[in-house]
């Protein structure tokens, strides 16, 4: 045994090392790692190794050590017997699936070694035996990340000869479906369809081609859209195995998996869905629904993760009542068996279905059901990257419809034209952003925290002040960016609902305008079909004889509104992206285009000169509304500013790490009430405490704040005083709503673990620098001071993206008092609101509004003074 532990750090060592390898982009180098480690294991595990052991064993049991000491005991020790040749049946051929190994569900995994024949490798050295299991799928994922891919897929299959449990089994999952995955898509390369594919807009479930082999006869049930329909191609027969393979990843990463691999396997998954329908077809619209639940559900699942197991610890610890478990795809049914035979895409029985996803049904309804008790007057659109392939996915849900999931690449405005799309990558901009806040918290050190410029001569503060906005206007340039170029014309999908967008009589008198126009560029006598791809050939199939007419054409209803919503504020550029779209969306959909003939500039004039004529302008300021927007946003997205881009400016917006926090707030707000009626949270302001200047050093922010502190009499605080951990705890506790002042978060004087195990918490306004920023875990979700607050029941937390000078945040904080209502103001009654519309209303008193007033935002829902109801 001390020997077979020995083995196990060397091997480990070895792995460790080449896991920081592929990391780091060196796969050949990781390749090696691994390899070495499976040579220390095989040499470990050879039958005659695993002899010697059990004569030392032996040996060691019948010599005692001192004369007056009785036969040490061991237990889980077997005498000394003959090893037995390795059982035929445990020799798993490529054709033989787990199930035929007789082995006990997945659910009592603790049970499978002592399932296994005694004798067998796998029985004397399982602890060796779970290793191997790792480093093989290891090696396959190497190779393929090399481009080996039928190597890599060869040692992924041989790996399934050795037993898989928990974060293992999740990794050969998914490392068996990525490299099926790329070898599909390689094989894809150099059709029309398919480099159409890599730079258009694909949305679920408006631009879905409608002719296409499912049928509804084909489904197992309403949500289970991997049946195989009879006489499939080979084409989606492989991509439904990839998905499958994805699906039973993804319910073990859940349970035992890291951010990242979970996020990545579910981006594949919807990856892997799009294709299939984009190339493939599907064939009818409540199949499109379906499309769209699935994947709006997949897209989800893997956000706040961390926090999610977090929570449920809490709050199982604490309290009876459970977090919600929309997402818990782990305890659901184990779907069947998806190496059997019968399942891969090599099945010769034309009439046997491909597993269904019967067991993720479950809280596929319960997403569903939460999703439609959202308020009416809400907007959750839920935003990740696949880091990856440089896509957006982005996701619309209301109450009353269908979700909508795009898929936007990055860089498509400039690859359509044939330039470098570098500068539109998302590692591209994020660099961009860091260097600029880099250079600010360059400039505020030069000054010296809580001093005033007033020492400088007037060049430095013509210096100083020439650097601070031109980093003000960098920074704005990149929120455009991200507004003109990732989003582009898809921006209408995060803006609110207006009442002429909603006029029905509007909506399809655009919609007709804009199917004339389109109808103008299709060729009646030839038709594409995208489904049936020419290996032979770099272009999709062309049929003289078109099974459908292609004389009409229909557009989405919610497509439409979408370009209603965004169609005023979209430029030239965003138009021409718009364009694309629906070209490209037509040709998939089986219409017949010479796109060698299509002016383009000419049609995006015609299109601008429609859109101006239906689009409702966008006014420059704010008009007062109930209509919220609420952002979920994945691990990587939430160090953009996305409430300061130019198209959400002016639309309150609060932002969450995951759904399950937005429930939780709903809960929180209403018991068992109806969701649908839900504004705001509600609270009271004469239930304030707070803490202001702890460190001393914060002078011109005493002096501005302190007189109106000490006023109200209901109130209770610090000043210039540092609180103690339990008066901090305790004020969050016992009060509606807690100001801090001071530097940071306030974590000198408080410990994240301390608040997160709070029962309940207040309202915060955290104002001191990066008291909002999420720090990256690599692997894992990002943590921060506000997930705390979050976790620990807080319906909203105001803090700072990154570190601000405290003269313009301080003005800000002023005026989101005085619009909030909190204190007594001059500013009419019509102009005030909850507390996301006055932090929206409060960004231009900055004067940086993006260096500083760009870096307060919102974690939660509205919240309103009960005082104003």
């Amino acid at each position: 045994m001390h020997n077979e532990m020995a083995v196990r750090d060397l091997v480990v060592s070895k792995i460790r090392m080449g896991d920081f390898q592929s990391k780091s982009g060196k796969p050949a180098e990781a390749l090696q790692s691994f390899s070495e480690a499976e040579m220390y294991l095989d040499n470990a595990m050879n039958r005659s190794e695993i002899v010697k052991l059990e004569e030392k064993i032996e040996e060691a049991l019948s010599t005692p050590v001192k004369k007056n000491l009785t036969k040490p005991t061991l237990p889980n020790l077997q005498p000394k017997r003959k090893v037995l040749e390795k059982p035929a049946g445990l020799t798993r051929t490529k054709s033989t699936s787990i199930k035929k190994l007789d082995l006990q569900p997945k659910s009592q995994e603790e049970n499978k070694i002592d399932q296994l024949p005694k004798g067998t490798a796998q029985f004397e050295c399982h602890v060796l035996s779970d290793i191997k299991a790792e480093v093989v799928s290891k090696i396959g994922a190497s190779l393929t990340m090399q481009d080996k891919l039928e190597e890599g897929e060869k040692r992924l299959v041989d790996g399934q000869d050795f037993l898989q449990r928990g974060v293992e089994q999740a990794d050969f999952y998914s490392n068996l479906a990525s490299v099926k995955l790329r070898k599909l898509t390689k094989s894809l390369h150099g059709t029309r369809v398919y480099e159409m594919f890599g730079d258009t807009a694909v949305v679920f479930s408006w631009s879905l081609p409608k002719v296409g082999t499912l049928s509804s006869k084909s489904r197992v049930n309403t949500l289970s859209l991997t049946s195989k329909p009879q006489q499939a191609p080979q084409f989606q027969k492989s991509v439904f195995h990839v998905e499958e393979l994805l699906e039973e990843a993804i319910r073990h990463i859940s349970k035992y998996g890291t951010s990242a691999r979970f996020q990545d396997a579910c981006h594949k998954l919807v990856y892997a869905k799009m294709l299939r329908v984009f190339l493939g077809g599907i064939g009818e619209n409540n199949i499109s629904n379906d499309l769209a639940w699935l994947s709006a559900f997949f897209l989800e699942i893997p956000k706040g993760l961390t926090a999610r197991r977090e929570m449920q610890a809490i709050k199982k610890a604490l309290i009876n009542s459970t977090w919600p478990e929309i997402f818990d795809v782990h305890s659901a049914d184990q779907s069947p068996g998806l190496l059997d035979q019968s399942n891969t895409e090599n099945s010769d029985d034309e009439d046997e279905s491909l597993p269904s996803i019967n067991h993720l049904l479950k809280p596929l309804e319960k997403f569903q059901d939460f999703i439609k008790s959202i308020p009416t007057n809400w907007t959750v659109c839920s935003l990740s990257v696949d880091t990856e392939k440089d896509d957006l996915y982005l996701t619309r849900f209301t109450s009353v419809s269908v979700p909508i999931v795009l898929r936007l690449p990055l860089k498509r405005q400039l690859e359509r034209d044939g330039q470098d799309g570098a500068s539109l990558s998302f590692a591209g901009v994020m660099q961009r952003l860091k260097n600029i806040l880099k250079e600010s918290v360059e400039t505020m050190d030069a000054v010296g925290k809580g001093e005033s410029i007033k020492e400088f001569s007037n060049d430095q503060k013509a210096d100083w002040w020439k650097k601070r906005r031109g980093l003000d206007t960098r920074l704005k340039d990149i929120v455009e960016i991200v507004d003109t170029k990732w989003l582009g014309a898809f921006k209408g999908l995060l803006l609110p609902e207006n009442k002429k967008q909603a006029d029905d009589s509007i909506v399809q008198q655009f919609k007709k305008a804009l199917e004339s126009l389109l109808m103008k560029l299709v060729r009646t006598k030839k038709k594409i079909v995208p489904r049936k791809l020419n290996k032979s050939a770099s272009n999709p199939v062309i049929s003289d004889s078109a099974s459908k007419s292609t004389e009409s054409l229909t557009l989405d209803d919610q497509f439409i509104r979408s370009i209603l919503r965004g169609g005023s504020v979209l430029s030239y550029d965003e138009l021409e992206d718009l364009v694309h779209y629906m070209v490209d969306a037509m040709q998939a959909s089986g219409h017949t285009i010479d796109l060698d003939e299509i002016n383009f500039d000419g049609l995006v004039e015609d299109c601008y000169t429609i859109v101006k004529k239906f689009a409702s302008p966008r006014p420059n300021e704010y008009k007062k509304s109930d209509n919220r927007l609420i952002l979920v946003l994945d691990r990587h997205l939430h160090s953009i500013p996305w409430e300061s881009i130019p198209s959400l400016r002016n639309i309150p917006i609060s932002r969450l790490p995951s759904m399950e926090f937005l429930q939780d707030r709903l809960k929180r707000c209403l018991g068992n009430h109806d969701y649908l009626s839900a504004v705001a949270a509600k609270v009271s302001k004469k239930n304030v405490g707070y803490v202001l200047n702890p460190a001393g050093d914060l002078i011109r922010t005493q002096s501005s704040f302190e007189g109106f502190l000490k006023s109200e009499k209901s109130w209770n605080g610090k000043i210039a005083v540092p609180p103690q951990e339990n008066e901090f705890a305790e004020m969050l506790k016992s009060n509606d709503i807690f100001l801090y002042f001071g530097h940071g978060g306030g974590e000198s004087y408080i410990k994240g673990h301390t608040i997160r195990k709070l029962e309940k918490c207040a309202v915060t306004l955290l104002m001191g620098c990066s008291s909002g920023l999420l720090n990256s875990c690599g692997e894992f979700d990002a943590i921060g001071t506000p997930l705390h607050y979050l976790i620990a029941g807080s319906y909203a937390v105001v803090a700072n993206l990154w570190d601000v000078t405290d003269k313009d945040i301080d003005k800000f904080t002023k005026t989101v008092f005085e619009h909030w209502g909190i204190v007594e103001s001059e500013i009419p009654e019509e102009n005030k609101g909850d507390l996301v519309e006055a932090v929206m209303l409060s960004r231009s008193s900055c004067t940086l509004g993006y260096l500083n007033g760009a870096a307060p935002v919102v974690y939660g829902i509205p919240v309103e003074l009960l005082e104003r109801i």
